[in-house]
Formats: C-alpha cells, sequence, structure tokens
C-alpha cells in the first residue's frame, strides 16, 4: 500500500468519525472530481436528501474506515508470516536436535 498513515493518528479519526464524536469545528475544503462522478453524486445525494457537506463527510468517514481496516489487515497479515516463519525455524530447530539424539 502506497499511502502510509501512522496507526494510531487514523485510528482516532476513524472512532470519533464513527461514534459520532463531538462535533469539531469544520473546516472549509475544495475539490475537484470529474463531471459524470459529480453528476454521479448529485443524484444520490438528492435522492437522499443529504445535503452536499453530510454526504461527503459520510465519504470521507467511509475512506477513513476502509483505509483503517486495510492497515489493520495488513498489519495482522503480516503478523501472522511472521509467527508462521518462527513456527517453522522451531520446527527445522527442533528436528535437527531430534536428529542428533537418534
Amino acid at each position: 500500500m502506497a499511502f502510509r498513515v501512522p496507526l494510531d493518528n487514523a485510528l482516532k479519526v476513524w472512532y470519533a468519525a464513527i461514534k459520532g464524536g463531538e462535533m469539531m469545528a469544520a473546516e472549509r475544503i475544495s475539490v475537484t472530481i470529474d463531471q459524470e462522478m459529480y453528476r454521479h453524486f448529485e443524484a444520490l445525494r438528492a435522492e437522499t436528501g443529504q445535503n452536499k457537506s453530510h454526504a461527503v463527510q459520510e465519504a470521507i468517514r467511509m475512506w477513513v474506515k476502509n483505509l483503517n481496516d486495510a492497515l489493520i489487515a495488513e498489519g495482522c497479515r503480516a503478523s501472522r508470516e511472521e509467527d508462521l516463519a518462527i513456527a517453522q525455524a522451531s520446527k527445522r530447530t527442533a528436528l535437527k536436535a531430534l536428529s542428533r539424539e537418534l
């Protein structure tokens, strides 16, 4: 994964977003998206009755959650691979010791 966010910071943002923490001061942003995506966004936004700010905040919340899920999964995979390597090394060591005793 090319984009890295310190896990502790990303989790704090995600937790506050998911748990509906206190509303912090709002920050105005400007984004540029292609016209087709904007038309689709507007149609869905209008259909759900959400204002643009709320819809974009929800999209960012989902993006942060997905990123955190990916980071956690990557950490689990790395841990599992490390555990497997340790187990295999232990097995080799035990087999060597056993073969010397026989």
